[in-house]
């Protein structure tokens, strides 16, 4: 494999992570103005109204003439459409500390998963090295206080945003020779668009206010900037990117980066306190990341 390319994917991937980091800041400014859905509908469609001129305007290359495009539509259910509902719901029936640790193994079930229908098998390091970067996520998730309680449907539920999530790393990945990442990302947002925006005009039947009222609050529209701009396409776009030159191992191992960084937004800009453990728990994961990386390297 091109080393420039590894490189770049590499970089990709962790600009991608880093940028999904700080989403949760802008979707509380958003969800402030609206609500879940009509949010969602917002940053999709924004998304694809912005990807639609770049290819009216032949900015970028988009060709899917005489192509089957089901791969595509397979690729958009994982994800944004599965994954976004079942990570919604599995917060409603537990807790927030529960759903990050299952979120958590999403890299370890992506390892399995890359190895059973890609072919790639990860080695021992490698595997040691993710487990680590999990176990310093699981360190985190259980040093913040968390209420409520933990029902058998939001398991299940949560079981649904990983297999999804780890349904797109793999699709994405194995379609990557035959559609662009632009192609992939495109394709993705057109699919969450129409469904969130379905879901959105049923949930607020006969109150069309609803839609048009968060207009006007620059909170909002902030927040659609970053969601939809940085967090989606461009975001997005380096995802598919990676997945094109790297194994799901690798992929998958940057998204552990999101904790780190989400930590350090609240630190920095919520003004939430640091403490011995998250400090602990984010060279753990940092350490694993790289770790994966440099096994991967080795193995080239």
């Amino acid at each position: 494999m091109d080393k420039t390319n590894t490189n770049k994917a590499m970089a990709a991937a962790f600009m991608a992570n880093f940028i999904f980091g700080f989403s949760f800041i802008f979707s509380k400014m958003g969800l402030s103005a609206a609500s879940p859905s009509i949010l969602l509908a917002y940053r999709f469609i924004t998304a694809v109204v912005v990807m639609t001129l770049l290819i009216a305007t032949k900015k970028v290359k988009f060709n899917i003439k005489g192509k089957n495009i089901m791969p595509l539509l397979l690729i958009g259910l994982f994800q944004p459409v599965i994954y976004f509902i079942c990570e919604s719901y599995g917060l409603i029936y537990t807790t927030a500390t529960f759903s990050a640790v299952m979120i958590a193994l999403v890299p370890i079930a992506s390892l399995a998963f890359g190895a059973l229908f890609l072919g790639e098998i990860p080695s021992f390091m490698q595997v040691v090295f993710s487990i680590l970067s999990i176990a310093g996520v699981v360190l985190m998730a259980f040093q913040e206080s968390s209420t409520g309680s933990v029902q058998l449907i939001g398991i299940f539920i949560l079981i649904g945003a990983i297999l999804s999530a780890v349904g797109f790393n793999v699709t994405s990945r194995k379609y990557s020779s035959q559609f662009s990442a632009f192609e992939r990302t495109y394709f993705m947002f057109v699919l969450g668009g129409i469904f969130f925006s379905g879901m959105a005009l049923i949930e607020n039947y006969g109150h069309f206010e609803r839609f048009i009222e968060p207009l006007s609050s620059p909170t909002f529209l902030v927040s659609i900037f970053y969601l939809s701009i940085l967090s989606s396409i461009a975001a997005f776009l380096m995802m598919n990117y990676s997945t094109t030159y790297l194994p799901v191992a690798r992929t998958t191992a940057f998204s552990n980066i999101i904790t780190v960084v989400s930590v350090f937004a609240g630190i920095v800009f919520l003004h939430e306190g640091a403490d011995l453990v998250s400090i602990i728990s984010s060279i753990m994961i940092i350490i694993g990341v790289w770790g994966v990386q440099k096994m991967g390297l080795n193995k080239q």
